[in-house]
């Protein structure tokens, strides 16, 4: 089953559950959709919560002349990692830059981190969410969030137990989010 309106889209699987947004204001309303979402699958689904998975993603959008190349130097004022500066001897003919990290957080806890710069919408029009967001007029330094969450056995499923995991990955990806960018 999927379902997709304004911006948010849930696809229910026999052993997943999927809910997006692009319309994200603020992770209390995040949660009342997964309340809403789930409250109704507690006495549907008879099986047990192995794992979550959160996923953020942000962009950077700076002015950047048209004369000027796109260089991950340009981004590098607005985050605390080191970004990929080029291969010396061949620092002109950088045409993009992507990378990624990979945190441990805790017993059964990790995120990662995937950055590129790109000049394309992470929502295209043919995608069942509507984008929330302005076109790109010009490239943008994408951070891209995932948190996974494993308990030590599974937990029944219901809403409590879902946000619970998915509150952990908030505030880890949260901490970890406001380390990496800078005060600009």
């Amino acid at each position: 089953v999927q379902v997709a309106a304004d911006g948010d889209a849930v696809s229910v699987f026999p052993t997943a559950l999927y809910v997006e947004t692009a319309r994200y204001v603020q992770f209390s309303h995040f949660r009342e959709l997964l309340t809403k979402v789930i409250g109704p699958l507690d006495d549907e689904i008879a099986t047990a919560v192995t794992s979550v998975q959160l996923r953020y993603v942000d962009e950077i959008r700076i002015e950047v002349p048209e004369s000027a190349a796109v260089r991950p130097t340009n981004w590098q004022p607005y985050v605390t990692f080191a970004m990929v500066q080029g291969i010396p001897g061949l620092e002109n003919e950088l045409a993009g830059s992507y990378g990624g990290l990979l945190l441990h957080r805790g017993p059964n806890r990790h995120l990662s981190l995937e950055w590129s710069i790109t000049d394309q919408d992470a929502i295209t029009p043919d995608h069942p969410l509507i984008s929330w967001y302005p076109t790109l007029e010009q490239p943008a330094l994408v951070l891209d969030w995932a948190g996974h969450a494993s308990p030590e056995s599974p937990v029944p499923f219901d809403v409590q137990a879902v946000l619970g995991l998915v509150d952990e990955m908030y505030a880890d990806i949260g901490e970890a989010f406001r380390a990496t960018i800078t005060e600009k």
